[in-house]
């Protein structure tokens, strides 16, 4: 069964994904193929949990294709149970490496938890728009005791392996109304 899902790829993925030209029947088969593309075993063993997990909450088993939308629900990232940690934050910003976020998902409605570093706790909520960048504000309380809040446009990447990075652009709604850019990226907790 061909499918063009190209559209919304970087073009370093187009070239990885120009080489699938259906997509089977069960996540195994696609992980299978994908493990033939990988540029390496660590990068398979990465993207086959977030592939399983994309795959069965978009694919619809019973008739063998995508759940229909109006746009490739394949391709749309999801959010639900996800973990994210910063990579990069302007100067101005108090996200650091150590804030972890715990990201959940309800359809359109996104929402997370976060803590760490500069942070003692947050809380965030966002709307998923049609281009599929998020709409989001958030709140947190900081290691000086403040209340900070903001508005923040994400904007995601799906990465090679799978994972979701999310480019950012933030704005303080009190304080020193100063505005930022950050980035924060997926990972795979570690199970013992």
């Amino acid at each position: 069964m061909k499918n063009s899902f190209r559209t919304r790829l970087s073009q370093r993925d187009r070239m990885l994904v120009a080489k699938i030209r259906y997509v089977p029947q069960n996540p195994v088969g696609m992980a299978q193929k994908m493990a033939y593309l990988m540029p390496s075993l660590r990068d398979f063993n990465l993207f086959v949990p977030v592939l399983a997990t994309n795959i069965e909450s978009r694919w619809d088993f019973k008739n063998r294709k995508p759940f229909s939308n109006k746009y490739n629900q394949l391709l749309m990232p999801n959010y639900n149970n996800k973990i994210f940690r910063s990579v990069t934050n302007t100067s101005n910003g108090e996200v650091g490496e150590e804030t972890l976020f715990y990201y959940q998902q309800k359809d359109k409605v996104i929402w997370a938890e976060y803590s760490g570093g500069a942070i003692v706790k947050g809380f965030l909520i966002a709307k998923l728009l049609e281009n599929d960048t998020l709409d989001m504000r958030y709140e947190h309380i900081n290691q000086a005791g403040e209340l900070m809040t903001g508005v923040c446009l994400s904007t995601p990447e799906i990465l090679l392996n799978g994972l979701i990075r999310l480019h950012e652009k933030w704005q303080w709604t009190n304080g020193n109304f100063s505005s930022g850019e950050s980035v924060i990226e997926e990972i795979i907790e570690k199970t013992s």
